[in-house]
């Protein structure tokens, strides 16, 4: 089963990595972006901490030849194929522009703003691994097709939410494939 979900307009920090996707570390990319949230900033001269939000948000692009099923992923995709991976964290809502937000120490970190959307998600447990992420990307597009629901076709536009630390075992953990509703 999947649900249609309007996403409110969010804040994020969000660190791009241009590689064969396979070949991206998730720790890197979480390393710079925990960076950023817990002091490598600078707003008013001083640094801040910003509180620890989920999900955290993954999403890849060019991972997948023309005429393939688009798909993030956090690690691995096809390793012959150049593209980007990123990983975002929703920033707290206490955070009203990005006026509001410290800078970046990393130039790395970008901020951006996501307006209000609607995607369409299915939730699932367990390890997210490339091939369980990638089932449940075509089971919601087929939830969707069957509903009359249109998905968007791009692959960057397919997000991977996670929601817990790597320690929750693999039946506690929330995870979540979102796709824009056309």
């Amino acid at each position: 089963a999947f649900e249609i979900r309007n996403s409110s307009r969010q804040l994020r920090a969000m660190v791009t990595e241009q590689s064969p996707a396979k070949d991206v570390s998730t720790d890197s990319l979480f390393g710079v972006l925990a960076g950023y949230i817990f002091g490598n900033n600078a707003k008013g001269g001083a640094s801040q901490k910003i509180s620890m939000t989920s999900p955290v948000l993954m999403t890849t692009t060019n991972a997948y030849p023309p005429g393939g099923v688009g798909m993030t992923s956090p690690v691995l995709t096809r390793k012959e194929v150049l593209g980007s991976t990123s990983m975002a964290f929703i920033l707290p809502s206490r955070y009203q522009s990005l006026q509001d937000l410290p800078v970046p120490g990393n130039a790395q970190v970008k901020l951006l703003e996501v307006p209000e959307h609607k995607v369409a998600v299915m939730k699932f447990s367990g390890v997210g691994s490339d091939a369980l992420w990638k089932s449940k990307e075509l089971e919601l597009r087929r939830a969707a097709a069957q509903e009359g629901v249109a998905l968007s076709s791009e692959p960057d536009q397919v997000v991977r939410a996670m929601y817990n630390p790597p320690w929750t075992l693999p039946p506690f953990r929330t995870n979540e494939v979102m796709i824009p509703v056309l």
